[in-house]
């Protein structure tokens, strides 16, 4: 049976059209609304990411210790030869190294960053043992397929570590800033979450502050 979608009016500007699943209380922006390729990439290229900005540090800083925190008492996401990935790592110089990269090449991890448009490395199957998404998940156009994607890229035990701003509720979702972002086209609820951890064979192991999650990944299949 297929979830019902609503509807969800606003009266403020962005005047975009959202529609509401009734099943995971997550909200999207009608694809015929996203901004094209080229205008989101634009849009990205305003970001300030590098690592010597004290305030991209400290922005990063709670969503890493969140991911240490459940790392050190995951020892299926820990070990020699663990490997982490930053998934969305948006704007970098081409030598320049990413704060979420050094945070884990410091603590022994092999890491990598990948960005669709910035750093559209191949990337291994299966192969890590967590992958931090900061603001990313947000611009998903096609978050099944995307979620797809991490899943095949996380092993049975690793970690899936997001930050995105939580749907608000339908009372502040009109003025909610977030979603005045032109690139931001997906807002996920608590249950949104739970409803992919169960499509996609996670568990959910933490949620933090409305706008981070832990998701572990079941050892077995799924």
């Amino acid at each position: 049976m297929t979830p019902e979608v609503v509807r969800l009016a606003v009266v403020a500007p962005p005047m975009r059209s959202y529609r509401r699943c009734e099943h995971c209380e997550g909200v999207f922006v009608v694809p015929s609304e996203h901004l094209s390729a080229a205008d989101e990439a634009a849009f990205y290229n305003l970001h300030e990411n590098s690592s010597s900005d004290s305030r991209y540090r400290n922005y990063l800083s709670p969503v890493l210790e969140m991911a240490w925190k459940a790392i050190a008492t995951n020892s299926e996401a820990r070990g020699a030869g663990a490997r982490a990935l930053y998934f969305g790592s948006g704007p970098l110089e081409p030598d320049e190294e990413s704060v979420v990269c050094e945070f884990f090449r410091e603590r022994g991890f092999v890491a990598d960053a990948y960005d669709p448009y910035f750093r559209p490395a191949a990337l291994e199957s299966a192969g890590y043992d967590v992958i931090v998404a900061c603001e990313v998940v947000e611009h998903f156009r096609e978050p099944a397929s995307e979620f797809e994607k991490l899943t095949s890229l996380v092993r049975g035990g690793g970690l899936l570590v997001i930050q995105t701003e939580f749907f608000p509720g339908l009372e502040k979702f009109d003025s909610w800033y977030y979603r005045r972002d032109p690139t931001h086209v997906v807002f996920y609820a608590p249950k949104t979450f739970d409803v992919l951890a169960a499509r996609f064979g996670f568990v959910v192991s933490e949620m933090q502050d409305g706008k981070r999650v832990v998701l572990r990944k079941a050892c077995q299949g799924f």
